[in-house]
């Protein structure tokens, strides 16, 4: 009996190892992959949609006039919505270059989405330190916000 009883235990062995994963990694599609940065993402998201919130402020309700011209001719064409949709397309293109560099270069790619980070907060700054300015200097009068006689009241077709 101790001769079968250590065979199956031999036989159990080699079942448990054959059933084991290998520790070879998983090589999965690009587009299945988990992201390296989900926080910098994260971040980066935030600073994208503060930057949105803040140039439709100072466009639409202060006057104010947009510096980059191809960002100046999406809002032509299309609006609001072209100005977010140029926004977020270029989030998509930060975050895939992030990825694509940081498969590479782990170190890299942090450094990456820190500076993309960094570098969309500054119009957000510019813009609030615009208003700062043209408050304390007098340019800017404070008034009920949002500016009534700018606001366009959408129609709905009933149904």
């Amino acid at each position: 009996m101790s001769d079968e009883g250590s065979q199956l235990a031999t036989d159990q062995i080699a079942a448990a190892s054959i059933a084991a994963p290998s520790k070879q990694p998983v090589r999965r599609g690009f587009l299945r992959r988990a992201v390296l940065y989900p926080d910098g993402y994260a971040w980066y998201v935030l600073a994208s949609a503060l930057d949105i919130i803040v140039t439709v402020t100072v466009l639409k309700y202060l006057g104010f006039r947009e510096v980059n011209s191809f960002a100046q001719k999406s809002i032509d064409y299309f609006g609001t919505w072209g100005l977010i949709g140029l926004k977020f397309l270029s989030v998509i293109v930060v975050v895939f270059i992030c990825e694509y560099i940081g498969r590479r270069n782990q170190r890299t790619g942090r450094k990456l989405v820190a500076v993309a980070i960094v570098l969309s907060l500054f119009p957000v700054l510019f813009a609030i330190a615009q208003i700062i300015w043209g408050i304390t200097r007098g340019d800017l009068i404070r008034t009920d916000w949002p500016r009534h006689d700018l606001d366009v009241v959408p129609s709905f077709p009933h149904r």
